[in-house]
């Protein structure tokens, strides 16, 4: 932000006149460093930036930092700012990515700009990886930033694998005996949550088997978007549309179904949005249908038959998504890579 006053002490006259600042990031991103360079001068290596550019230059390194995790510690000595003003630059950052989000949003919902300036800004806000989003809204409010650490160290950045924890490794990871408790009394929480699904039922019927026919017929109403589970509408958001589309097109096109997470949308909130699919869906169509599968490694699959799918290519097309009008040009010409409803 042009009228964003650089706090004082956060570079000093010395740093500024060795460009400190433009060392640093040579030193730790020269693999990438072009990225960067067409915001700095044309001979910002030879001339030392001014001292807002190199002051900004540092605080954005600090911040990667803060958000990869390295230490407290460490990032007091590397950069010579204090704990406090580290947490103050941070919620400023925050705020103006905020800001960013919601403007990039309220432009167009679609964009996936907005999600990706919505996840650094829960990362450089509380000092983490994206990827431990899901693990921050679930145990926040007992652990802390070391411990988060901790985790990401052993790999455990999702709820789900943390929660399968034994109490051997929770005891070696968290010596305090009330953090334990509190930890362990969450754990269980979210475990009764996650198996306490009735069988849920609808005039008279048992939905709890799997879908005899599924189809993607994308019409347009109301802000939603059509899908019939068993002749039932279900309209979905257009995000958790487009997620169902991509799941049902790999359920029909490749031979074993599976779609890595990377190719139903880049960056870490996947799990997130299939989430929010399967409660839209709950809404509509209350059942213990799982809807996707998930192999631990990275992938997903749509829970049914590739004979059961049926999708509506002349609607897909006319969906405000490249990726899915592709796949309505595959379904026309390419009729036996999937059923279509007739047009």
């Amino acid at each position: 932000a042009p009228d964003w006053e650089i706090p004082a002490g956060v570079i000093s006259r010395a740093e500024q006149r060795n460009n400190t600042a433009v060392k640093m990031l040579y030193e730790r991103f020269d693999y990438s460093v072009e990225e960067v360079e067409s915001l700095l001068p044309e001979n910002h290596r030879r001339v030392p930036l001014a001292r807002r550019q190199a002051a900004i230059l540092k605080i954005s390194l600090a911040l990667e930092d803060w958000r990869s995790l390295v230490p407290l510690q460490m990032l007091e000595e590397r950069y010579q700012i204090h704990v406090g003003q580290i947490i103050a630059l941070a919620e400023a950052a925050s705020h103006l990515l905020t800001g960013l989000s919601q403007i990039a949003l309220a432009n167009d919902c679609e964009n996936p700009i907005g999600e990706l300036l919505e996840e650094y800004r829960f990362s450089v806000g509380v000092g983490l990886p994206v990827e431990m989003r899901n693990l921050h809204e679930q145990f926040g409010d007992i652990l802390s930033r070391s411990d988060f650490g901790k985790l990401h160290a052993r790999g455990l950045t999702e709820p789900r694998a943390f929660c399968d924890l034994t109490e051997t490794d929770l005891s070696e990871l968290f010596p305090n005996e009330r953090k334990r408790e509190l930890l362990t009394q969450r754990i269980d929480q979210l475990k009764q949550e996650v198996t306490m699904k009735p069988v849920a039922s609808l005039a008279g019927r048992s939905l709890s088997m799997l879908p005899d026919r599924i189809e993607i017929d994308g019409a347009y109403e109301g802000d939603r978007y059509l899908v019939r589970i068993n002749g039932l509408p279900v309209r979905l958001t257009g995000k958790s549309f487009k997620y169902l589309t991509k799941l049902a097109w790999s359920r029909l096109s490749q031979e074993n179904g599976w779609i890595y997470k990377e190719d139903l949308e880049v960056g870490f909130n996947q799990a997130r949005y299939l989430y929010r699919l399967k409660n839209e869906i709950a809404a509509s169509y209350p059942s213990d249908w799982q809807i996707v599968e998930n192999n631990r490694l990275g992938y997903y699959r749509l829970d049914v038959r590739p004979d059961r799918i049926k999708m509506n290519p002349e609607n897909l097309k006319a969906f405000p998504d490249f990726e899915l009008q592709q796949i309505a040009d595959n379904l026309r010409t390419k009729p036996n890579s999937g059923g279509t409803l007739p047009c």
